[in-house]
């Protein structure tokens, strides 16, 4: 097995009239049409390295934290990948290999120093489609991605013939042009929670689903209810005994005022009545 250089790469590349036909030819599996060559669509020599091709953001992706909406993206749009988050797209580039080579999915620096993994991962002879490629982004930043930038690079080794197509297997994604909505069965999506929905248990699982810095987070919310509790419990509950006491007793001596504005007012009637019976007969 040996890797392909650039001169290699270009060699090999389908062009002119037989691009038209190519797709067919995969579909179809005529390997004697394809003979040991390439498909790359749509092809630039520019992207062509010294010993790799240039991959570059297709228009369809998706974020694994709402994994079943697939977002598109126009000419030059761009996406951001939150903290944490992993992104999941389809490449610019239609892919054919023939049956002697296979290819290998590997990051680009660029994309390590902003603090992003994109694991490497092979293409079996005989693929033909556009290619979905994962990146997580690992770092405490957002990270943004516009269509058509370069994410990633593919390499090209010679191996002998395999003796069966990817087709005649029916492997999942063969010929894709669009992004489908992938199966999970082992993520379990969180809701989204509106900021009146969240519960106490909601911040005590936050370590265990995502790591640092939320045992932080939480510890510090933690921290907060303990001091507002303490600051409840030592001023304002205090204060509000003492004040209580004294409503009570400005409550109390109004009343005891305006009984006693009764009580004077009966008896100045019974003496005024008593005077009239005296000299009044």
């Amino acid at each position: 097995m040996s890797m392909l250089s650039d001169g290699e790469i270009k060699q090999r590349i389908i062009r002119g009239d037989d691009q038209a036909l190519a797709r067919e030819w995969w579909r179809k599996a005529d390997w004697e049409a394809i003979g040991d060559r390439l498909l790359i669509l749509p092809y630039r020599e520019e992207c062509v390295g010294p010993a790799d091709y240039d991959l570059h953001l297709g228009g369809e992706c998706v974020l694994l934290r709402d994994p079943y909406r697939v977002i598109k993206l126009a000419g030059g749009e761009e996406i951001m990948v939150p903290p944490g988050d992993t992104l999941l797209c389809l490449t610019e580039e239609f892919i054919g290999l023939p049956k002697t080579v296979v290819g290998l999915i590997v990051p680009k620096v660029s994309w390590l120093c902003h603090g992003t993994a994109l694991h490497a991962s092979r293409v079996h002879p005989t693929w033909h489609g556009k290619l979905r490629v994962a990146m997580t982004n690992l770092g405490s930043n957002p990270i943004a991605l516009a269509r058509g930038d370069g994410l990633c690079s593919i390499l090209f080794y010679t191996t002998s013939a395999v003796e069966h197509s990817m087709a005649e297997a029916a492997s999942v994604g063969l010929g894709t042009e669009r992004l489908p909505i992938p199966e999970y069965p082992r993520l379990r999506p969180q809701p989204y929670l509106e900021p009146g929905q969240v519960r106490p248990e909601d911040i005590s699982q936050m370590p265990a689903l995502y790591g640092k810095p939320f045992d932080v987070v939480r510890g510090a919310l933690e921290a907060i209810k303990r001091e507002v509790q303490y600051y409840v419990d030592h001023d304002v509950a205090p204060n509000l005994l003492y004040n209580a006491r004294q409503e009570a007793k400005a409550e109390g001596f109004g009343a005891f005022k305006w009984l006693a504005g009764i009580l004077a007012t009966g008896i100045l009637a019974l003496i005024v009545a008593a005077i009239v019976k005296m000299f009044c007969p």
